[in-house]
């Protein structure tokens, strides 16, 4: 199988869930905000159980350390979300995402020391190139001399990509052993159990959780949000994990690094059909300039990875 458009397919469902959690934290954040985002993502992926254990075998057959794995696993994705939505409450999306292209070179490291995965002097280059155009991407610049990365976001981004790296390696050395589906209900049990304890444990979560169903209108109008931010994501996590199994992880969180293209597409398409969902974006010259090259750095790269 082909494993670059497989690939690609993630980010893409990502990015354009990004828009709809950033349209939700503008809109409804007295109504909910983060809290009610990572309660609702958690328990939605839920869904997920059922289905793994419909197309899973020997999904109990597991022994109890690698069970206990993947369920702190589930946990790790949880907390990589929740440094994302703080990171992408206050920054522009264009400006937040990029930043965990910092993934890659973790999955490298982790990949070589749990999986034993290398990658060919050519794939580093082009890795190396797509990377190099994330980090274009991930400068904010007042002028041409004048360019600065935002630390607080830099520190939240970062928060959420060691994570996310370690749960992408540790996905790969379970599902090569125990298989696909039974991985996935595993680590989603362990996201539902995160869920559950944050809505115990931190009552700022519960409340903002609880406060989404304080109108009839408003829930509907909320969860409709929510539902189909989730479907986009759990989709993308479930296709990035399938991923896993066709490349190496780092290439794949590599091509994974294609998200901001798509984040850029879809926020010139926004800006056309619905501005105010993306309120605050730059459009000036520079920027689109800037943003462009990232496009085309990264496109080589990828091309040099694939081709």
């Amino acid at each position: 199988m082909l494993w670059l458009p497989v690939a690609l397919l993630a980010p893409a469902l990502a990015a354009l869930g990004n828009y709809i959690d950033k349209h939700m934290l503008a809109s409804y954040a007295k109504h909910g905000g983060i809290g009610a985002i990572v309660i609702f993502s958690s328990l939605f992926a839920s869904v997920v159980i059922p289905v793994s254990l419909l197309f899973g075998q020997g999904v109990f057959a597991v022994t109890s350390f690698q069970g206990g794995v993947l369920i702190v696993n589930g946990c790790l994705t949880v907390i990589a979300l929740l440094f994302y939505l703080y990171a992408i409450d206050t920054e522009d999306v264009l400006l937040s995402i990029p930043i965990l292209q910092v993934v890659p070179v973790f999955a490298f490291v982790l990949g070589y020391l749990v999986l034993g995965e290398t990658l060919s002097l050519r794939q580093l280059t082009g890795s190396l190139i797509v990377i190099a155009g994330t980090v274009i991407f991930s400068l904010e610049i007042q002028s041409w001399k004048n360019i600065r990365i935002k630390g607080r976001s830099l520190l939240l981004i970062l928060g959420a990509s060691l994570p996310l790296a370690v749960s992408g390696v540790v996905f790969k050395w379970a599902a090569l052993d125990i298989g696909y589906w039974t991985t996935q209900f595993w680590e989603y049990i362990g996201i539902a159990i995160f869920g559950l304890l944050l809505f115990a444990a931190v009552p700022m979560y519960r409340n903002s959780f609880r406060s989404v169903f304080k109108s009839r209108f408003q829930t509907a109008h909320i969860l409709s949000f929510i539902l189909l931010a989730e479907v986009l994501m759990v989709a993308s996590d479930l296709i990035l994990n399938y991923a896993f199994l066709l490349a190496p992880v780092a290439l794949v969180y590599v091509v994974n690094s294609f998200h901001p293209a798509f984040v850029f597409m879809y926020a010139l398409i926004a800006t056309l059909t619905a501005p105010h969902v993306v309120h605050g974006i730059t459009w000036s010259a520079k920027h689109i300039a800037q943003r462009a090259l990232t496009v085309a750095v990264m496109i080589a790269g990828v091309a040099m990875l694939y081709l």
